[in-house]
């Protein structure tokens, strides 16, 4: 993989852009665990959102747990 940089400066800052992803709307359970995520996993939520995984796992986890319920 290459990557591309951009000057700004003296500095050469990568042009890193995160996938784009579908869009989701949150429900009670998506929204804590999206919340969980950011305050005690922090490592996970970013590599999720790096990879663009984040909001297919917060839709998986929505389905499970209205199913459940």
């Amino acid at each position: 993989m290459k990557i591309e940089y951009t000057k700004q400066g003296d500095y050469y800052i990568p042009n890193i852009v995160a996938p784009k992803q579908e869009k989701i709307v949150l429900n009670k359970y998506g929204k804590m665990r999206l919340k969980y995520l950011k305050e005690y996993r922090k490592a996970d939520y970013t590599i999720m959102l790096m990879d663009g995984t984040l909001n297919t796992h917060l839709k998986e986890l929505q389905e499970t747990a209205d199913n459940r319920v």
